[in-house]
């Protein structure tokens, strides 16, 4: 199996070769499609090699685009865009490709992964297509749209005019059937009898609802009966995660940051798959030393105000205790539903000892932006008060921290990038920095985020939505990162002293 499966038959056998889809098919566009006008499909674009249609790609943003890995696996340079056009060889715009951020997990052997984001050197003006977000699913059976130029047969020659065709939602169990290990949750499948993506379509969007729900990825021929085609799912955490932060990130490959971390041997796979908060890490060069990232171990008697966010009995995130019966973690931990969680309070451990609450209501910001991780904030109604000695003041609106000054993260995250959870409670002291140098290495730091750092310690996976305390009074909230206590990279945290994050914690103290 390969990227868009090339398949040879050898006496009787699928062989399986790199580069594209070859066998017997005879009708159709797009294998089964037909014409179709690029004012319906905008963000339609042609993936072009010194001027030549190799790939599709689709416009996520006025100057990012969307295709397949085992698209520019072989390239690192000229590759181009063309824009606003039905036709891959004239009209609308051609823009040349500044940046290739190619996922790092990758697999070209089993089309893992399969997802590219690249920036292109100038902003286009054509409408963009939403990206599914995290979690969402499609109903079987539900008809989604492929478009692009690729073959109009399996092996068959290239149309002159974009094609579109709707296709069906396989389930998972089903696709498994056809390719069985081959299949991956990064992966999701499509069919209609007679109908299919083909040569040329790879790195292409598959759109339902107004929705980017797949890229056009590999299968086994075209059209072929018992062979749905494969799609790299943008709705799984790992390529979506990647698709949002590299879309916003301005240093190179980025691998995405919100992310939860389990102890990599107790950790449930159904849960990952079902559940939209929880993310894999796929950062890479693990830190060496230290908990927390160069913490400590620290008692729940010093930091009473510390609670394990969980679901089913799973430590997803961090929060802290700020009313009787209030608690505040970050926007990006409270996907689901209410009475789904629990906060754990009084213990030392995420899985026993203290007392477990219900959470009964969320309020989540309205402005929370899971591109930018803007308003990263979320004030949970508890179902029963807690110890009121265990409450964390705010700092208040305005109330700044000086630079350079210590500030403590407690939490359970993992213990080095890509590592285990801990299962004591860790703290480390890191330094306030300046808005300004945050900004010349993320870039896309607002005024609703505060950076701290210091040299090998950091908060981590599984520290999100935990507090930073400075001077007695809560500051930020764990919510972003280039990896763990990477050199040059501070830790993001929502910020409390602004007014949009602070009103929105102290009206819905009192009136939510």
């Amino acid at each position: 199996m390969s990227p868009f499966a090339v398949v040879v038959t050898v006496a009787s056998v699928l062989v399986p070769i790199y580069g594209f889809r070859l066998g017997p098919r005879v009708d159709g566009r797009i294998v089964g499609g037909q014409n179709a006008d690029i004012a319906d499909y905008p963000y339609q674009l042609s993936l072009q090699y010194y001027g030549g249609h190799f790939c599709g790609a689709s416009i996520i943003a006025q100057s990012v685009a969307l295709t397949a890995a085992h698209c520019t696996d072989a390239y690192s340079s000229n590759l181009k865009v063309r824009a606003g056009s039905g036709v891959t060889n004239f009209g609308g715009e051609v823009v040349d490709v500044a940046q290739i951020n190619q996922h790092p997990n990758y697999n070209r052997f089993n089309i893992d992964y399969d997802v590219s984001v690249l920036k292109l050197a100038k902003s286009l003006s054509y409408r963009s297509v939403n990206i599914q977000p995290l979690g969402q699913e499609v109903s079987v059976g539900a008809l989604a749209v492929v478009t692009g130029w690729g073959a109009l047969s399996e092996g068959g020659s290239r149309p002159y005019q974009l094609q579109k065709v709707e296709v069906a939602y396989v389930r998972q169990s089903d696709c498994s059937k056809a390719y069985g290990g081959d299949l991956t949750d990064r992966m999701t499948c499509y069919r209609s009898s007679g109908k299919d993506a083909c040569q040329g379509d790879s790195g292409g969007p598959l759109v339902y609802a107004d929705n980017q729900v797949g890229i056009v990825s590999w299968g086994y021929g075209c059209a072929r009966p018992d062979y749905p085609g494969v799609y790299a799912k943008v709705a799984d955490s790992d390529i979506n995660n990647y698709i949002l932060y590299s879309s916003q990130a301005r240093l190179g490959t980025f691998r995405h940051v919100l992310v939860v971390c389990f102890d990599a041997l107790s950790i449930d796979e159904g849960l990952i798959s079902t559940n939209t908060f929880i993310e894999r890490t796929f950062v890479l060069t693990p830190q060496g030393d230290g908990r927390i990232v160069g913490g400590e171990n620290a008692d729940i008697a010093d930091y009473s105000y510390q609670l394990s966010l969980q679901y089913k009995g799973r430590h997803i995130c961090g929060a802290s205790i700020i009313g009787q019966n209030v608690a505040l973690t970050a926007a990006h931990c409270t996907a689901q539903t209410s009475n789904s969680l629990k906060v754990r309070s009084g213990s030392s451990y995420t899985t026993y000892r203290g007392v477990l609450v219900q959470v009964s209501v969320i309020k989540q910001h309205v402005s929370y932006n899971p591109t930018t991780v803007d308003y990263d904030v979320s004030v949970l109604k508890l179902a029963s008060p807690l110890p009121l000695q265990s409450v964390i003041p705010l700092q208040p609106i305005g109330e700044e921290v000086p630079i350079g000054a210590m500030a403590v993260i407690t939490g359970w995250g993992a213990t080095k990038e890509d590592g285990y959870a801990s299962s004591q409670l860790q703290k480390v002291e890191v330094a306030h920095v300046s808005d300004a140098q945050c900004k010349k290495v993320y870039g896309t730091i607002t005024s609703r985020m505060t950076c701290f750092a210091f040299a090998g310690k950091d908060s981590c996976q599984g520290d999100s939505g935990g507090p930073l305390v400075h001077a007695g009074k809560q500051v930020g909230i764990v919510s972003w990162g280039y990896g763990c206590a990477r050199p040059q990279y501070p830790g993001v945290y929502a910020k409390i002293s602004d007014s949009g994050i602070y009103n929105h914690i102290v009206q819905n103290m009192v009136y939510g």
